[in-house]
Formats: structure tokens, sequence, C-alpha cells
């Protein structure tokens, strides 16, 4: 069934070298720790700093330290 959406392609050769598959690099790691752990990160801070604000009391990581 997942063959009907990613069909597996053969092995292409240029001047008899085979050429190199797809894959994830450690750079494409690294921009999807930005694009989805930042506004994560982001959004746990402003949740702590209204607790913060609303009832006095420190619930971020930062009050332990």
């Amino acid at each position: 069934m997942l063959n009907k959406w990613w069909p597996i392609q053969n092995t292409q050769t240029v001047m008899g070298h085979r050429i190199e598959e797809p894959h994830l690099t450690g750079m494409a790691f690294l921009w999807g720790l930005l694009y989805l752990g930042l506004p994560l990160l982001l959004l746990g801070m402003a949740i702590d700093g209204v607790i913060q604000i609303t009832t006095g009391h420190c619930t971020g990581w930062w009050c332990w330290l």
C-alpha cells in the first residue's frame, strides 16, 4: 500500500557511478529542531511567565538554577 504513494525507484547511475540516494543530514536535523523546538520553547516560556505573573510562583526550570 505504501508503494502507491512512495514507489521504490531503481538505482540511477551516471557514467558507471551510482548516485547517492537522498537521506536526512545533520543540518536537516538542526533545521527541524529550529522549526519545531524553538516555537515550543517560546510557548512554554510564555505559559510559565503568565503563571508567574498571575500566581506569583515561578514554575520555569530557571527557578531551580
